[in-house]
C-alpha cells in the first residue's frame, strides 16, 4: 500500500509539471523549470556542489595542506642562510674574511609532530567535504519539496477557481431566468474574483520556489523523482558534521603538539671557513669552522601560545558536545514528524471525503432550492480545503522523511 501511495504522489508531481507548464498564467513573470525523468537528486547534488561557493574556501584548505605536507618532508627545520664579512687593518697588511653557513634542524619528535598537522588537516579537507554536501543536501530538499508543495497549492487553487466560475454561469442563467436574486450573481462573482486571487498567490508561491531551487541549483532542470525511502537507523556518533568536529579537534591537538615539540626555538649547525692574509705573527691560513647552538628556556615565553591553542582544543570539544545534543533533538523532532504525519493523513483523507459528501449534498439542495448560495459556498470553501490538506499531508508524510534522512547525516 505504501508503495501505491507513494508512485501516486510521484505521478500527481509529474502531471501538476506538466498542467502547470501547459497553462497561461495570471502574472506573466515567469521561473522555467523542467523536469527530467532520468535525472535523480543525487546528480543535482553533485552538480549544485560543484558550483556552490564553499568551493573555492576548501580549494583554499587543499592548498594549505600541500604546504603543510611539504613543510613537514623537508629535513630541514627552516631556510639555510649564508653570511659574509671582511675585515681589513687600517694601518699594515691585515686582511681576514668569513663565509658562514646557518642550518636550522629539526628538534627531536619535531619534525613527526608537524607532519601529524599535515595528516589531521587532510582527514578535516575530506569530511568538510562531506559536511558542506550535506548542508547543501539539505538546502536541496527543502527547495523541491517546496516546489512540490507550491504545485499542489496551485493545482487545487486553480481547480477552485473553474469550479467557482462554472458555479457563477449556472447562477446568471438562473438569475435570467428569475429563479434566483440579483444579489446571488454578484456573491457568485466575488467568489470567482476571490479564488482568482488565490490563484495569483499561488503562482507567486511557485516562482519563489522555482528561483530557490534555480539560485542553489543554478540549473533548470529538476527530477520527476525524488522521493527517499527512510534511512536505516545508525549510531548518531557517525553524523559527518560530529566527524567533521572531531577532526577539527584533531588537527588543534596535533597543532599543540607541534608548538610544544618546538620548544624554544630551532637548533642551529654552523659551517664557516675562514681567510687571514698579511699578519706579520703568522703565516698567512684558511680554516674551517664548525659548531652548534641549541636555545633552551623560554617556557615563560611560550606557556601563552601554548595555553591559547589549548584554549582553541577546549572551544572545539565543547562545539562538538552541544552539536551532539542538538543532533539528538533534531533527529528525535524528525521522528516524531513522520509519526504524527502517517496519523493526520489518515483523518485529513477521511475529512476530505465527508467535505466532499457534504459538498455533493449541498449542491444537490442548491439546485432543489433548499439551501442558499451562501450555503453552497460555505460548503464548497469547507471541500476544497479538505482537499488540499489531503494533499499536503501526502506531500507531508514523502518530504519528512528526506527531512528524516537529513538529520540523521544521510545524504539522497
Amino acid at each position: 500500500m505504501r508503495i501505491k501511495v507513494l508512485s501516486w504522489s510521484l505521478l500527481w508531481l509529474w502531471a501538476a509539471f506538466a498542467v502547470r507548464a501547459e497553462m497561461d498564467p495570471v502574472v506573466e513573470h515567469i521561473d522555467p523549470i523542467t523536469p527530467v525523468p532520468d535525472l535523480t537528486l543525487a546528480q543535482v547534488l553533485d552538480q549544485a556542489l560543484a558550483r556552490y561557493p564553499d568551493r573555492h574556501r576548501l580549494a583554499g584548505l587543499a592548498t594549505e595542506i600541500s604546504a603543510l605536507q611539504e613543510r613537514g618532508a623537508s629535513w630541514l627545520a627552516g631556510p639555510v642562510t649564508f653570511g659574509v664579512s671582511l675585515q681589513e687593518a687600517f694601518r699594515g697588511e691585515l686582511f681576514v674574511s668569513d663565509a658562514d653557513f646557518t642550518v636550522p634542524l629539526w628538534r627531536f619528535g619535531q619534525r613527526g609532530a608537524e607532519q601529524a598537522v599535515a595528516e589531521s588537516a587532510g582527514a578535516a579537507l575530506a569530511l568538510q567535504q562531506q559536511a558542506l554536501k550535506l548542508e547543501i543536501a539539505g538546502y536541496l530538499r527543502t527547495a523541491v519539496w517546496q516546489l512540490a508543495l507550491a504545485n499542489v497549492r496551485h493545482q487545487q487553487a486553480v481547480n477552485a477557481w473553474q469550479s467557482a466560475k462554472q458555479l457563477a454561469e449556472q447562477v446568471r442563467l438562473r438569475v435570467a431566468a428569475g429563479d434566483l436574486p440579483q444579489a446571488d450573481l454578484l456573491l457568485a462573482q466575488t467568489e470567482v474574483l476571490d479564488k482568482r486571487s488565490r490563484v495569483t498567490q499561488a503562482e507567486a508561491e511557485i516562482m519563489h520556489a522555482r528561483k530557490f531551487y534555480q539560485i542553489l541549483t543554478e540549473d533548470t532542470k529538476i527530477p520527476t523523482d525524488y522521493a527517499e525511502t527512510q534511512a536505516l537507523a545508525k549510531p548518531l556518533q557517525e553524523h559527518p558534521l560530529l566527524g567533521l568536529l572531531n577532526a577539527q579537534v584533531q588537527r588543534q591537538r596535533a597543532e599543540l603538539a607541534a608548538i610544544e615539540a618546538a620548544q624554544s626555538g630551532q637548533p642551529e649547525l654552523k659551517v664557516g671557513i675562514n681567510s687571514e692574509r698579511g699578519d706579520i705573527r703568522s703565516n698567512e691560513t684558511e680554516s674551517i669552522k664548525v659548531g652548534i647552538s641549541i636555545p633552551f628556556g623560554g617556557g615563560a615565553l611560550r606557556a601563552p601560545q601554548i595555553a591559547a591553542q589549548n584554549l582553541s582544543v577546549q572551544k572545539s570539544l565543547t562545539e562538538r558536545d552541544q552539536l551532539y545534543r542538538k543532533l539528538r533533538i533534531a533527529l528525535h523532532e524528525a521522528e516524531h514528524a513522520l509519526e504524527v504525519d502517517r496519523a493526520e493523513l489518515t483523518t485529513a483523507n477521511e475529512m476530505r471525503d465527508l467535505a466532499q459528501q457534504h459538498e455533493r449534498l449541498s449542491d444537490i439542495g442548491f439546485k432543489a432550492g433548499e439551501i442558499d448560495l451562501s450555503t453552497l459556498l460555505k460548503s464548497r470553501r469547507m471541500a476544497d480545503q479538505a482537499r488540499l490538506n489531503a494533499e499536503q499531508h501526502e506531500l507531508f508524510q514523502l518530504r519528512d522523511t528526506a527531512f528524516y534522512n537529513q538529520a540523521a547525516g544521510e545524504l539522497p
